[in-house]
């Protein structure tokens, strides 16, 4: 039996250190990076009703919403020049 072809991608961000430390992992192992994520990526989605892995998604999901806040806040700091003192005020 054929094995399927693996066309599609998925991009994940992380930070250095996030991404210094898989790839000493999958070198560990003696394997790829990408191997690497692909065993991770399956063995997550075969465990997704595990509340251990719940809970992680949860504090992702908050991680994801302050970096996405900070990052827009920081932008419009450099764009208009907005202070830490204009933060909540309605702007």
């Amino acid at each position: 039996m054929s094995q399927p072809q693996l066309r599609a991608k998925q991009y994940a961000p992380l930070s250095d250190d996030e991404h210094r430390a898989f790839r000493d992992e999958a070198a560990k192992h003696g394997i790829s990076n990408g191997l690497l994520a692909r065993v991770l990526l399956l063995h997550g989605l075969e465990h997704l009703d595990d509340p251990e892995i719940t809970q992680l998604i949860s504090e992702e999901k908050t991680s994801a919403r302050t970096r996405i806040r900070d990052g827009a806040r920081s932008a419009a700091r450099a764009r208009w020049g907005t202070g830490a003192e204009d933060e909540g005020e309605g702007r």
